[in-house]
């Protein structure tokens, strides 16, 4: 109605052990990042992901273990700042990836089996991509300077794109569940007290 819903969601689990922490269990190629950035909905915990000036890629990435066997769903928050393009990439087993364009809002060049880029606000964007795979997954994630050029290119050290709170589960895509050394499990929603079907 007009006085909004309840959105009550299935268990999910975040596979990512870090899943705002992006100096710890992350790799950085080619890439730096600072972190205290503003970010969705007036927090203050997004980073900024700044490419270097060498020729070449500038991705960051983590490896994720219990996932073998499972259709998964990557997700990222991100803005443009400087860069406008995103790349997520399944790089554990099948290098399936779709290329999100901050500033259109838009998904491009994408191969995986889904992808959807979502306004969250000021600039804002929750992207996601779906990927089938029969071994456990690398979180991948590429500042490109265009839809196409993945690498190689060079940074000019000040120019960039910010990204925060980004999350792997089973299936399709939920709301963020934070972690902080370990995968994090979300127990299944429920209303008590709830009345009827039309309520």
């Amino acid at each position: 109605s007009s006085d909004g819903v309840l959105l009550l969601e299935n268990s999910a689990t975040n596979y990512l052990t870090q899943s705002n922490q992006f100096d710890t269990t992350w790799n950085l190629q080619n890439i730096t990042i600072s972190s205290n950035q503003n970010g969705v909905g007036g927090s203050v915990d997004a980073w900024k992901l700044i490419p270097s000036t060498t020729n070449s890629y500038h991705r960051i990435t983590n490896s994720v273990s219990g996932t073998q066997n499972l259709a998964v769903t990557l997700s990222v928050y991100a803005k443009a700042d400087g860069y406008n393009f995103l790349r997520i990439t399944e790089n554990g087993s099948t290098g399936d990836y779709a290329t999100f364009n901050l500033l259109d809002g838009i998904v491009e060049n994408n191969t995986s089996s889904e992808a959807k880029i979502e306004s969250v606000g000021n600039g804002w964007y929750r992207c996601s991509s779906s990927i089938v795979s029969t071994t456990s997954h690398r979180f991948d994630m590429y500042v490109m300077e265009s839809a196409t050029i993945q690498e190689p290119w060079q940074g000019d050290g000040t120019k960039g794109v910010y990204i925060q709170y980004a999350q792997i589960e089973q299936g399709n895509l939920s709301s963020y569940i934070p972690t902080f050394g370990s995968s994090v499990q979300r127990a299944a929603e429920t209303a008590n007290g709830a009345g009827n079907s039309e309520v």
